[in-house]
């Protein structure tokens, strides 16, 4: 097909499309009967916002009431707990300077002195024999 032809072909169906979706016009509604139903949607909405603002207005007043309970509640004679002796930790003394278990050998690494125990009884369990 040639330029000529196929321009006309695209603006036939062009203009077919935009005739088939040319819509017939909608049937005009009753505008007074949608703004009754409107005003009358608006009035309940405004009288149920009212009811909610005037039941928050309850709950905040009952939640300062309970706030006010709780600060002014009595609890009655109070019990005065006095100990008999200060309240200081207890001083636990450090064991003996000379305390190690028999057969412990001082040794030293890295200028550090550090003390191999023995597990068993014997003198051969710290210094073994090779």
């Amino acid at each position: 097909m040639n330029r000529k032809a196929t321009a006309a072909l695209v603006i036939v169906a062009l203009i077919a499309t935009v005739s088939l979706r040319a819509d017939a016009p909608a049937p005009q509604k009753d505008l007074g009967k949608e703004n009754a139903e409107l005003k009358a949607k608006v009035e309940a909405l405004q009288k149920q916002n009212a009811e909610l603002k005037e039941r928050v207005k309850l709950l905040q007043e009952s939640a300062r009431l309970k706030e006010l309970e709780k600060a002014n509640v009595d609890l009655g004679p109070r019990l005065w707990y006095v100990p008999t002796e200060p309240a200081q930790p207890k001083v636990v003394t450090p064991p003996k300077a000379n305390a190690m278990p028999p057969g412990a050998v001082e040794r030293e690494f890295n200028g550090v002195t550090y003390y191999v125990v023995p597990l068993g009884s014997t003198a051969e369990t710290v210094n073994p024999k090779p």
